[in-house]
């Protein structure tokens, strides 16, 4: 049995432009089509008939070739003789991405006067690359009775210049990183406040790992956890999301169910380096069996201790990678050399860095080790405190000539060279949601 709706199908409009994504990571470089295609092949999946309408720079036919291998309509609107491209660092999400864009500059986006005749759709999800063209398409759809959904990203830079967009829209979705921008706030209630005072959406906040949030108003919030996954590329994620969310919705689910069949969804969307969900990792029972995590951002976030040897500056800079990551996913951390100081330097005296370390283990919901170099014993010493409080040791070892004894391996939950994997190993031992 698959996720597709066989006896039902929706008519979607997704708009926005279709861009060449090039993703790249430590270890990966993968081109492929991007922009409206991560909704659009979700929706197909799905078994709803997508229709792109998208600004598209460039003569290139490969993203309109593939979209009919999808099952996508496509409606291109040329913008440029360049193609829109996208160059976007860390695109596994372990820590913040970092995004160059290449093509047509974004005012010389705009949508079609008038849609087509029989172009009638039961939703948009409109991404508002082009606010005028964006809040043009959402009266259409309004004046239509069809569903208006809006991703706005980091294409509206603040609540004034969005007003006129978001008070069109029965669903906002958007990152929490966007969200904060948006309103310039620093925490979840005080952001989603500000968006409820300018409009009355349904507010869709997408926090990646950590989970998401569903505001129907301020009394009422949903949390939906994140799923476990063997992630390659996470760009598009949060596209996923949007077209499950949306579909499951137009089939009268509730938000809750909606919400955790789009963190599914999501969840195998990125093990696909192409980001089209195929069968094999969209059927039901696949769906059904992963493992719930994430942090609530109401509450207070679990805290990981991270150790590692810190008098190698290589090896610091790998030891705060890793506490970026984890902060990306919802944890604070705790960094010895960081936030308890290092013995001599700008005069932070033995016992007061002894104390603060004691201090952060006790706090400590679970310990993330990086072993290579730890020759002098002090990571070691952390992990056994950690233990004995029954406290999850995980640990990511790069350094494959070092040996590792069996009290080692007998008190770790997970030993891996992957940082994915201890991320994943962290969220399932360690996350609120747990």
């Amino acid at each position: 049995m698959t996720i597709a709706d066989k006896t039902v199908s929706f008519r979607i409009c997704v708009a926005g432009q279709i861009t060449i994504d090039d993703l790249e990571t430590d270890t990966d470089e993968i081109i492929r089509p991007g922009g409206t295609f991560y909704a659009a092949s979700v929706f197909s999946r799905l078994g709803d008939s997508p229709t792109m309408i998208a600004a598209i720079g460039g003569e290139t036919q490969e993203p309109l070739a593939e979209a009919a291998k999808r099952g996508i309509t496509a409606l291109p609107i040329a913008v440029g003789a360049d193609p829109i491209t996208y160059v976007i660092s860390d695109a596994d999400e372990l820590i913040q991405q970092r995004t160059k864009r290449f093509g047509p500059p974004v005012h010389s986006i705009s949508f079609v006067k008038e849609l087509p005749q029989d172009a009638r759709f039961d939703a948009y999800l409109i991404y508002p690359v082009s606010l005028d063209a964006g809040v043009h398409l959402a009266q259409i759809a309004r004046e239509s009775g069809a569903l208006v959904c809006a991703d706005l990203q980091h294409d509206v830079s603040t609540l004034d210049e969005g007003r006129q967009l978001l008070e069109l829209l029965d669903f906002v979705f958007i990152s929490r990183s966007a969200l904060f921008a948006l309103t310039d706030s620093a925490s979840i209630e005080e952001a989603s406040a500000k968006v409820r005072e300018v409009c009355k959406a349904i507010l869709v906040v997408k926090m990646g790992l950590a989970g998401s949030l569903v505001f129907t108003s301020e009394m009422d919030v949903t949390f939906v956890p994140a799923y476990l996954a063997d992630f390659k590329m996470t760009v598009g994620a949060g596209d996923a999301f949007d077209a499950a969310f949306i579909s499951r919705v137009l089939r009268g689910s509730s938000f809750s169910d909606a919400g955790t069949f789009a963190s599914k969804i999501a969840a195998a969307v990125v093990e696909s380096a192409d980001a089209d969900p195929s069968a094999s990792i969209s059927e039901k029972t696949s769906l059904d069996k992963r493992t719930a995590v994430g942090n609530d951002p109401r509450k207070d976030a679990p805290e990981i201790y991270v150790a590692g040897h810190f008098h190698s500056f290589p090896l610091r800079e790998y030891i705060l990678h890793a506490a970026s990551a984890l902060e990306n996913a919802g944890f604070k951390t705790f960094v010895p050399h960081r936030d308890g100081g290092i013995v001599g330097e700008e005069g932070v005296e033995a016992d007061e860095a002894f104390k603060a370390d004691l201090d952060a283990l006790a706090r400590a919901k679970g310990i993330v080790a990086l072993l290579d170099g730890a020759y002098r014993g002090g990571t070691y010493f952390e992990m056994g405190h950690g233990y004995c409080r029954s406290v999850p040791i995980i640990v990511w070892k790069t350094d494959e000539t070092l040996g590792i004894s069996n009290m080692v391996r007998q008190s770790a939950k997970l030993i891996s060279n992957d940082l994915r994997q201890v991320i994943n190993s962290t969220l399932e031992f360690c996350s609120d949601f747990q």
